[in-house]
């Protein structure tokens, strides 16, 4: 198409391509957009992918990595400003939930759950759990990085003397959340165990609860039994607020198709 061969004319790569200012360098100075020199081919794609897996200054295995190693100075440089070094917080966290749901559903993790969660259920009960796992399934990522804001909320209200804002939390929650989902990842596997399903709400709890408690004792330097209890507490009033807000939600729609016919 010639509208798009002419957006890589001489005279169009001198100019940016977001606000039409003249470029003076590899990035716009007035909106910080950078100069593309090239149409997209599906090898910058796959560039990409592998730059932002495993690039050495803020990939997701090095930012990963280093929140492992040393989670109080990731996050107090994010907090303070030094981002450019990691991967930022919500991409890190979205990024594990992705690879964790993609995981799930290409070993059909999900639908085993729900034959071994259902077995002895009537006809009714199968069809609402099919549709209530289609909804899962296809907004997975979605739910799980939805569960941050009320860890973070309740965060700041468990840690509340240390004065973090509450954007403050959600870049350690983000963070929090991400490795806990890259840790949960490795344990897939034990999904082949027979009658593992009954145990695994409460290993994702544990794996959690525990690594939240890793990650708040030594970000906020408390004793790691307080980090453990206020971690534990953080999980549970917030799945709560969860399901009471769902129930709240889904028991208003009953009531409006109800009412519609």
């Amino acid at each position: 198409m010639e509208i798009i061969t002419d957006q890589f004319s001489e005279a169009a790569l001198n100019t940016c391509k977001t606000c039409k200012t003249e470029l003076l360098g590899p990035y716009c100075y007035h909106c910080g957009q950078r100069k593309i020199a090239k149409r997209f081919q599906l090898k910058d794609s796959i560039k990409w992918v592998f730059h932002q897996l495993f690039n050495m200054d803020h990939g997701l295995f090095f930012t990963t990595f280093r929140l492992f190693k040393n989670p109080q100075k990731v996050l107090l440089d994010n907090i303070t400003g030094a981002t450019v070094k990691y991967l930022h917080p919500f991409r890190f966290i979205f990024i594990w939930a992705t690879i964790s749901v993609l995981i799930s559903l290409l070993f059909g993790l999900n639908e085993k759950a729900q034959e071994l969660g259902m077995p002895q259920s009537g006809i009714k009960a199968q069809e609402v759990g099919k549709d209530v796992q289609e909804f899962i399934n296809k907004y997975l990522t979605l739910i799980t990085i939805g569960t941050v804001p009320f860890f973070a909320f309740y965060s700041k209200l468990f840690f509340r003397k240390f004065k973090l804002n509450y954007a403050e939390h959600l870049i350690i929650n983000s963070y929090s959340y991400g490795v806990t989902i890259a840790v949960g990842t490795l344990f897939y596997f034990l999904w082949l165990i027979p009658g593992f399903f009954l145990w695994s709400t409460a290993i994702s709890a544990l794996i959690t609860v525990i690594i939240f408690s890793w990650i708040y004792n030594r970000f906020f330097q408390v004793n790691f039994l307080i980090s453990l209890i206020k971690s534990f507490l953080i999980y549970i009033i917030s799945y709560f607020t969860i399901i009471l807000i769902g129930g709240v939600i889904a028991g208003s729609m009953a009531i409006i198709n109800k009412i519609s016919f």
